[in-house]
């Protein structure tokens, strides 16, 4: 009996499906597309980076503020977010670069601009603006993203303090509340916004306040997170929880400081990362009491009662307490860092 042809998959090629080829007119006309595209279109990939001055923060943002991305710092009150981010710009004003600071909080002073050392590059490097609604953060914006104004940095401090232009004038009455509108408002600033930024090349950075989420579910959820809506958390590039770990005193038992934990809830340049840094009340980021903290975590810097001894590359020192190591550290900062990097810890830039 004779069989017919067994059923299966043609070994012919489908129909209508290009393998395409090396050196084919194809390839040709995507090369030329690409080319041609690419000019309107560029890749932006590649990111340059400014130094913050502070080895830690540079590790954990993926060497140093990515320009053309956008970073958030949130936190609860006065754990030292505008103070980080003005020590930031200082750093940068200092290696030649121009920053803007806006203050939509109206809450700058004087005073802190002076500790932290940015006040001598105001009119040269450095400009502070205030204001209120939408409309005039817009307004900056879209000045200082102009690429003739040659700005490398604008902070917002704070993008919750940003006011919606129709609320303003309006009586604070239960019909005055209109659930989303900010949210809406901060949407239609990064659609608008987001490509500019990278256009221009411009560090953007993101002040903003924590707000407790409840969970009506679960109760016990609730948690604190940066305020905004979902908007912000998916525009920002990077976005970081700052906490207060713990008071700095000095000899007289004064407050002078605060150890703050970063911890990195988003990362689009080098992935999750977190550290304790030092902050300086009223004087900014405390690098050399940062740096000296994680030194004493290595076998270069060995404590004994009140005494530290520290050995690098066979050169040995006694100093006396926490200040005696930070004192060595501002001595030799880079042959500090360059040591820690060499022990494994801020690897990976």
């Amino acid at each position: 009996m004779a069989r017919g042809k067994a059923k299966g998959k043609s070994k012919d090629k489908p129909t209508g499906i290009s393998t395409g080829g090396g050196s084919t007119p194809r390839f040709s006309g995507f090369a030329d597309a690409a080319a041609e595209a690419s000019k309107n279109f560029p890749d932006r990939s590649v990111v340059e980076f400014i130094p913050t001055g502070d080895i830690l923060w540079d590790w954990m943002l993926g060497g140093g503020l990515p320009r053309g991305r956008i970073i958030e710092l949130s936190s609860e009150p006065g754990v030292g977010k505008t103070t980080t981010a003005l020590d930031w710009m200082r750093n940068a004003c200092s290696l030649g670069f121009n920053g803007a600071y806006l203050d939509f909080e109206n809450a700058m002073i004087t005073s802190l601009q002076d500790g932290v050392g940015i006040s001598e590059y105001i009119g040269k490097h450095y400009v502070l603006n205030t204001g209120q609604t939408w409309d005039d953060l817009n307004s900056l914006m879209r000045m200082y993203l102009d690429k003739s104004a040659g700005v490398d940095i604008i902070v917002l401090d704070s993008i919750t303090s940003v006011l919606p232009t129709q609320l303003l004038g309006e009586d604070i009455t239960p019909e005055s509340v209109r659930p989303g509108l900010n949210a809406r408002c901060q949407s239609n600033f990064f659609q608008m916004f987001k490509a500019p930024i990278a256009d221009a090349g411009v560090v953007f950075i993101l002040v903003n306040q924590a707000r407790v989420f409840i969970d009506m579910k679960n109760a016990n959820n609730c948690r604190l997170q940066g305020a905004g809506g979902y908007a912000l958390k998916h525009y920002s590039d990077l976005r970081f929880f700052l906490k207060n770990t713990g008071t700095i005193k000095d000899e007289a038992d004064n407050e002078i400081g605060a150890s703050v934990a970063a911890v990195s809830v988003k990362n689009k340049i080098c992935g999750f990362r977190r550290g304790i840094y030092q902050v300086a009340y009223g004087k900014g980021v405390d690098k050399n009491a940062t740096v000296a903290e994680y030194f004493k975590r290595t076998a270069g810097c060995v404590g004994s009662g009140a005494w530290f001894t520290i050995n690098i590359r066979g050169e040995e020192k006694k100093v006396h307490g926490n200040k005696g190591v930070a004192e060595y550290v501002s001595e030799n900062y880079d042959v500090v860092c360059d040591y820690l990097r060499e022990e494994g810890l801020f690897r990976g830039n």
